[in-house]
């Protein structure tokens, strides 16, 4: 009761405000508003994790039992599940896909729970240990926050997506103090829309997040390097080789990740699942304990001490540099499939910090290639992790401009730029010649069948097939004679009428041409015969049917207009092509001007 009393008061704030203030600058003042809470939403999740992951590893005597950290994400993903399943239910997003997929087909509506909801189970996941990180738990917070509050001022579609762009713009940076990223990440990921009128908005969340980040978290980077070198040319074919590896391992991650789920799709149970995902978990995490957690302090580690530092029990007294050296390319590959049964098993994460994880590693094994195999101890390691890092990252999100600007950012690596933009490319083609999408995209694609990069399809995606449909027509059923359809189809202006059948469900169509034909024949047996008889077994639309099938559909026929059924082939009416690209056209001309 509390808090209905609180948002109505809220609500009433706002439209107050819109009331008095011009559509443009309410809009600006919006995008502020949830720009501030989305960081604040960040700042509070580090927080979280920071002091679970105190009272349970810093301030707890057991903690230093052999085995303590291969139980606790056992306990995290249990309570994580438990929560998503029993308390948010079907309103839990759990990935960027989720909230593509809701601009797309849910008019840019995302549950009011989700605002706090990513937010309490990724810090009881990854506090006790879960191999994940927190990026994709901040965006999906941001991004409803940005969406309930455009559904709080009655914003259109238009303007929700943009206020879930700047939610999670706001989120990205606030976690990594890069606002750059913040940016791209809205525009490359999310796929918000690029146009002035967008971009202003975004760069003011983005250093709205940047600098709470540094006001309430401190002005340390999260993963400062202060033993990187400039770029030597003479090192370009040791990054070129980082890039293809980054893009070999990108896909390796994207294939071994989908398998995954595959498996963990056949286990029905809730319970088995958290069991057995839990279980696996644990065990990695004993035989390769780097895997706990997000994975930062580690890569900060092996950048400052350019070795592995947190070996397991079984190697802390080998000094073998070739089998600490396989020791590193079993952890390189054995971190997805501790993402994986983390998230899949129930826990709240993403792949953005397992992502760079794994690059940190890519970059560290190339080093101790050269100086194990040919001798080479002048290599710059630290270069070549922050590359590594770019790299996986574009090749895993197909984000190569948010990998550049986001490993530059976070490791203060700016005079890296020509070595991250080679690697990240490189890996990204690499990748996407196996894979035309991401991860992500693909889900969104097989949801939607839509061509995510399409921008005639992504636009007509915004837009609903009944905004358009016209019930006011006459109909038929398939018994009439032709005499009575004729007789009154004298009443209408229509050109086009559904035939029905005996269960009112939609048979056939007849247009005012097919009917003409039939009265001008000489023939008078046309008086004798039903409408059944001259109807076209046309198939009709679905409701669910995207504008862009429709619009192929309008391609490949005669007809202006056609007609629409729901998934029970009841006729709901006509959709005119004209109409569809009338909102088309005007949608266009809109994003045209906004960008002069």
């Amino acid at each position: 009761m509390y808090l209905s009393k609180y948002f109505r008061s809220v609500r009433r704030l706002i439209l107050f405000v819109k009331q008095k203030t011009k559509p443009q600058h309410f809009l600006l003042i919006m995008c502020v508003l949830v720009s501030l809470i989305s960081a604040l939403a960040a700042v509070l999740l580090k927080l979280m994790v920071f002091h679970i992951e105190k009272a349970f590893f810093d301030e707890n005597p057991y903690s230093v039992f052999p085995g303590f950290k291969s139980i606790t994400p056992f306990i995290g993903i249990g309570i994580s599940s438990f929560l998503i399943l029993k308390v948010y239910k079907r309103n839990f997003i759990k990935g960027n896909d989720t909230i593509i997929y809701s601009m797309i087909k849910k008019h840019s509506n995302l549950p009011f729970s989700a605002m706090y909801s990513p937010l309490i189970t990724s810090s009881i996941t990854v506090g006790l240990g879960g191999s994940a990180g927190l990026e994709s738990p901040i965006v999906a917070s941001g991004s409803a926050i940005g969406s309930n509050f455009g559904r709080i001022a009655f914003l259109n579609q238009k303007d929700k997506t943009l206020l879930i762009g700047c939610g999670a713009a706001a989120g990205i940076s606030t976690a990594f103090s890069a606002p750059i990223a913040g940016v791209l990440f809205a525009l490359e990921v999310l796929i918000i829309d690029l146009s002035l009128n967008a971009l202003i908005p975004l760069l003011l969340a983005a250093i709205i997040g940047t600098l709470l980040s540094t006001i309430l978290l401190g002005n340390e980077v999260l993963l400062s390097f202060d033993n990187l070198q400039a770029f030597d040319y003479s090192r370009l074919p040791y990054y070129i080789v980082i890039g293809l590896l980054c893009g070999l391992l990108s896909v390796y991650y994207t294939k071994i990740f989908i398998k995954m789920e595959e498996r963990f799709a056949r286990v029905h149970s809730a319970t088995g699942k958290w069991l057995l995902g839990s279980a696996l978990l644990g065990v990695l995490i004993f035989l390769f304990p780097a895997l706990f957690g997000d994975g930062y302090l580690f890569i900060k580690s092996i950048t400052k001490n350019d070795r592995i530092v947190e070996l397991p029990f079984y190697l802390r007294n080998v000094n073998d540099g070739w089998l600490l050296f396989a020791f590193t390319c079993l952890l390189l590959l054995f971190k997805v499939f501790a993402t994986g049964f983390t998230v899949l098993a129930g826990g709240n994460g993403g792949s953005f910090a397992p992502s760079l994880f794994i690059g940190a590693l890519v970059g560290f094994v190339v080093a101790k290639v050269c100086e194990l195999g040919f001798g080479q101890t002048d290599l710059p390691v630290a270069n070549f992790i922050v590359a590594g890092m770019a790299g996986v990252l574009s090749g895993i999100f197909y984000a190569p401009l948010t990998a550049i600007f986001l490993s530059a950012e976070l490791t203060n690596g700016y005079p890296l730029f020509v070595p991250l933009m080679i690697v990240s490319a490189i890996s990204y083609l690499f990748a996407k010649s196996f894979y035309p999408l991401s991860m992500e995209l693909q889900k969104v694609k097989h949801r939607t069948m839509l061509h995510i990069f399409n921008r005639d399809h992504f636009l007509l995606s915004t837009m609903s097939l009944e905004n358009f449909v016209d019930s006011d027509y006459p109909f038929f059923t398939e018994d009439m004679s032709v005499k009575t359809v004729s007789e009154k189809i004298k009443e209408t202006t229509k050109m086009s009428f559904a035939i029905l059948d005996n269960e009112n469900k939609y048979a056939g169509l007849l247009t005012l041409n097919d009917l003409k034909n039939v009265l001008i024949d000489n023939d008078n047996n046309w008086q004798e015969s039903s409408i059944k008889d001259i109807m076209q077994k046309l198939e009709p639309l679905v409701i669910n049917n995207s504008l862009a099938a429709v619009l192929e559909r309008f391609n490949n026929s005669e007809l202006n207009e056609l007609p629409v059924v729901d998934e029970n082939y009841k006729w709901l009416g006509f959709v005119q092509e004209k109409y569809i690209l009338e909102l088309y056209r005007k949608e266009i001309n809109l994003g045209v001007l906004s960008e002069l």
